[in-house]
Parts: structure tokens; sequence; C-alpha cells
């Protein structure tokens, strides 16, 4: 399989970021601050149980990893690829 540019990736998640509902976008944001140190916290934060919080980054990381694989792959079957 050919390599795919790092951008085309990027792009990708941006895109998919973007697509994601404004509560998966939220819990995003506070993991990637920091603003909430470790799962306890950030289900405090979010006021949901620890293993709801966990399925909750599960299941965002499951549909970003899908849909930056069909962006990637429809850009690539189509060569359509960014230029950096």
């Amino acid at each position: 399989e050919s390599m795919r540019p790092a951008s085309d990736y990027q792009a990708s998640l941006l895109s998919c970021l973007e697509k994601l509902p404004s509560k998966s976008r939220l819990f995003l944001a506070l993991r990637a601050e920091g603003a909430a140190q470790g799962m306890e916290e950030l289900a405090t934060r979010m006021g949901r149980p620890v293993a709801a919080i966990q399925a909750m980054l599960r299941q965002i990381k499951h549909l970003l990893r899908e849909c930056v694989e069909r962006q990637v792959t429809v850009k690539f079957d189509h060569g359509i690829t960014r230029a950096d």
C-alpha cells in the first residue's frame, strides 16, 4: 500500500472533528486541554460515571477512525492530494 501524506490525515481528522456532536467535541476539548486530570475528574466534570466516560471515548475514537479512513480512501482513490 502506498504512503499517504500526513496532511491528508490531518485535514480529514479536522473535518471529522467538526462533524462530531457538540458534546463529543466538548469531551475531547476537556481531555486534550488537560482541564480534567484522569478519567475520574473528567467523569465528575461531565456528571457521568467513569465507565460511561470510557465508553464515550472509545465510541468517539471509533467514529473518528472510520470517518478519517473513509475520507482519506476517497481522496486517495480519486487522486486528490494536497501539495504541501
